[in-house]
Formats: structure tokens, sequence, C-alpha cells
């Protein structure tokens, strides 16, 4: 079937989720950033702040709680954490390509309030899109069925006219349970030339 639909992700897709580089601009050392990392970017309670049920304070009190020896430097690093994620240069290219071939483009992305704000006031691509549905919003995150529902009924979509485009594989395999084509993004460049070949 013709693919209509193009879903995108967002980190790791249109933008990069540079935790380990924005540890780096704090000064912290190698052994530490690494460690800060470890606590909080690959802590399962990292899905709770792109859930929304609980505000980013709530999230970042839970975190100081669980490690307080590190207060001060859990505080500076989450506190204002817009340069966490950074959009790629190309991607309002990308969706425009996608919208050149005259497909529909959405994003499905978990995000936190604060952060998708402001990636949404600052990321052209996502300003192209034709909507989406964003884990904050909704209170699910991925890889979780209600989310790949949710995109499906609020847009009508046939899940075999979609390709969902994400870098985590347990996302990939919550969408193909809908029935939904995907890309698994590890290298931009080979995503997008296996994207063209799919909407040729």
């Amino acid at each position: 079937m013709k693919i209509q639909t193009v879903i995108f992700d967002v980190g790791n897709v249109l933008a990069a989720f540079r935790w380990k580089d924005y540890l780096q601009a704090f000064g912290f050392s190698p052994a530490f950033q690494e460690e800060l990392g470890r606590i909080l970017f690959l802590d399962p309670l990292w899905f709770e702040w792109d859930r929304g049920v609980m505000t980013e304070d709530e999230i970042v009190e839970i975190f100081c709680g669980k490690h307080p020896d590190y207060r001060a430097e859990i505080h500076r690093v989450l506190d204002n954490p817009y340069d966490l994620v950074r959009e790629y240069p190309d991607s309002a290219d990308w969706i425009r390509e996608v919208h050149g071939l005259g497909r529909q483009a959405l994003l499905l992305s978990n995000y936190s309030r604060k952060t998708f704000t402001y990636a949404y006031e600052h990321f052209d691509s996502l300003k192209l899109t034709d909507g989406g549905v964003i884990s904050y919003q909704e209170k699910i995150v991925k890889p979780e069925p209600e989310i790949y529902r949710r995109l499906i009924d609020r847009y009508a979509l046939d899940s075999a006219a979609c390709v969902f485009l994400d870098d985590s594989p347990a996302n990939c395999q919550g969408a193909e349970a809908f029935g939904i084509r995907t890309i698994l993004v590890q290298d931009r460049a080979t995503a997008r030339r296996e994207l063209r070949k799919l909407l040729a």
C-alpha cells in the first residue's frame, strides 16, 4: 500500500537528544558526567518526566530525594534544560520534502511540557508538521500501546499507509503492533534515503 503519512519521533530523528554534550558543557569531570547521566537520563523515572502526570519540578525533587548529595547539580542540569535537545539543521527540509511528495507529516514523541514548549517555539521542523501526539499532553509514553492508538484515531489513519521513524527499537515495535511500517533511525542519512525509496 502507498504510504500517505510519515510519522516522526523528535529526539535523535528531527533533533539531537544530546545529554552527554549537555552535561559536558557544565564543566563536570568525565566521571561525574557519566554518573549524572546514569542517575538522570538513564533512570526509568525519565519516562515520568515526559509523561506529564507530575510537573518537571516534582520530578526534579524526586531525583534530588534519590540522590541528595547531587541536589545542586541536579537543579543546575534540569531547572532550565532547553539546550538538552537541538534541532538538526536539515530537519525542516526533511518535512518540506515529505510535503513536496504529497504526504502528511505527523509527530509522535515522548516530550515534557517545558522542553516541548521551548522546542516548538524554536525548531522550524516542528511547526511545519501537520500535528501529532506528544506524551506530556496525553499522559502516556511510547512504547505504551495507547499512544499509538490515540494518534491513529485522532487523525483517522490507515496504519498500513503509515511509516514511523524512531531511534528506539522498542518504540518501533510498538508501532509495528498496529501494522505501521517503521524505519529504525540509527543513521539519519540512511533513514532519509530509505524513506525516499518508500515514498517514491
